[in-house]
This record gives C-alpha cells, sequence and structure tokens, in this order.
C-alpha cells in the first residue's frame, strides 16, 4: 500500500505522545491522496508538523501574497488543508513556512522536535534540491552569510526561474520571483566532471564536499542535502 510506512510511523508517534514532523516540497507530491487518506484513517492531525522548504518572496523581501499563482501557501492550503475534516485536520500553528523575516523559527523547531522523522524533495531543472541551486562560476560564495542563517533568502537562478515560468506561470514571465526562502543546506553539484571525463580529481571533490558540510554543520544548518554530478 502508497505510504504505508507513513502512516505507521504517525499512529506509532501517537501512540509515543509526540508530534511526527515532515518537511514538504510543492510539486513531486499528491497531497490530495495524503488528504484522502488522512480523512478514511482519521488520524490525529495536531499530531503531524508540516515544514514547508521554501516560498517566494516579493521585492521587499517579503512572502509573496498568498493569491499570487506561484504561492506555497495557497498551494498546501488548497491541496492538503482545506481538504481535511474533523480530527485529521492539521492546525494552522502546525503548518510551518520559512519565514524571511524569522529564519531561526524552522530550526528551533526542528531542535525541540530533535529533527525531522520525514523528508520529501524534487530536483529541479538546474539540479537544485528545495531552493539551493548551484552556483555560477562567476559567483562570489559568501559561506558566512549561509553560515549566519541556515533558513535564508536566496536569489534564483535564471535556469530556475524559466522552469517555474513554463510550468507555473504559462509562460508569464513577470509573474516569476526573483527571490525566495529555503530551509536546506545543500552540498554540490559540481560545475565539473569526475577525472575521466577531464574535470576533478575524486580527492579534490570529496575534499570540497568535506568543506561545504564542516561549514553548513558549524553553522546550524537545518538539514543537509547530498547532491552528485555524473
Amino acid at each position: 500500500e502508497p505510504l504505508l510506512a507513513e502512516w505507521e510511523t504517525e499512529k506509532a508517534a501517537i501512540a509515543a505522545n509526540r508530534q511526527l514532523v515532515v518537511i514538504v516540497p510543492v510539486g513531486p507530491l499528491d497531497y490530495g491522496y495524503w488528504a484522502a487518506e488522512l480523512n478514511r484513517r482519521q488520524l490525529d492531525g495536531s499530531a503531524l508538523v508540516t515544514i514547508n522548504m521554501d516560498e517566494y518572496l516579493d521585492g521587499g523581501g517579503n512572502w509573496i501574497a498568498e493569491e499570487h499563482p506561484l504561492s506555497f501557501r495557497r498551494f498546501m492550503r488548497e491541496s492538503l488543508f482545506a481538504r481535511l475534516s474533523g480530527v485529521s485536520s492539521i492546525p494552522p500553528e502546525n503548518r510551518i513556512f520559512p519565514d524571511p523575516q524569522h529564519p531561526e523559527r524552522v530550526p528551533d523547531i526542528l531542535a525541540r522536535h530533535g529533527g525531522a522523522d520525514i523528508c520529501y524533495a524534487g530536483i529541479g531543472l538546474s539540479g537544485h534540491l528545495a531552493f539551493n541551486d548551484p552556483r555560477r562560476e562567476d559567483e562570489p560564495c559568501d559561506d558566512n552569510a549561509v553560515r549566519r542563517s541556515p533558513t535564508r533568502a536566496l536569489d534564483l537562478l535564471e535556469t530556475t526561474r524559466s522552469q517555474i515560468c513554463l510550468c507555473g506561470t504559462d509562460g508569464i514571465w513577470d509573474l516569476v520571483p526573483r527571490r525566495a526562502v529555503t530551509v536546506a543546506g545543500s552540498i554540490g553539484p559540481t560545475t565539473r566532471s569526475l577525472l575521466l571525463t577531464g574535470g576533478a580529481t575524486f580527492a579534490e571533490m570529496r575534499a570540497a564536499f568535506r568543506e561545504q558540510a564542516l561549514g553548513l554543520i558549524e553553522g546550524g544548518c537545518d538539514y543537509l542535502l547530498v547532491e552528485t554530478a555524473s
């Protein structure tokens, strides 16, 4: 049965009198199925905490309006939250989105719960997980800025914005935000391939991945996503 392990995990959390923490994306999951199963099983929605990976930002650095066609808050409300009924309804305080004005909230919630129980993710066209796009070769890397705020606002690559334009706004470029807030720390991918195709040696790549991991851990990153290149 699809997602049987997830329902069993939630039942176990309820039995242990604790909450199940799930980090969720927008895109690769069928939340209609989630809603139908939660309603059918009538699992306690107050025992479920959802943490969305991202949300888009407007020109002032705040969340885009919930009425915006790309709003992840609107998507989750329509796809999941509004479809739940009875005891399965997830309370508003359990529906977490990374906040650019209070980036410490997500790490605090994860620390309070001892981490996330489940994390779902999809891979974007640029190779990103969450909105952690690989950096361009000419783009400066400010490691200290990342370390100061594991949940952080960032600029979106044009590749990512193009994908969003094609899939989310029916080609209307002006509707695609330039920035977003995201919760994850991402390791890789590199802009070079391994030595067999003339790029970097395995030792060089291992050293680069180690440096990224140590920097993110030192900064208290919420969780690590490792992207690989072939």
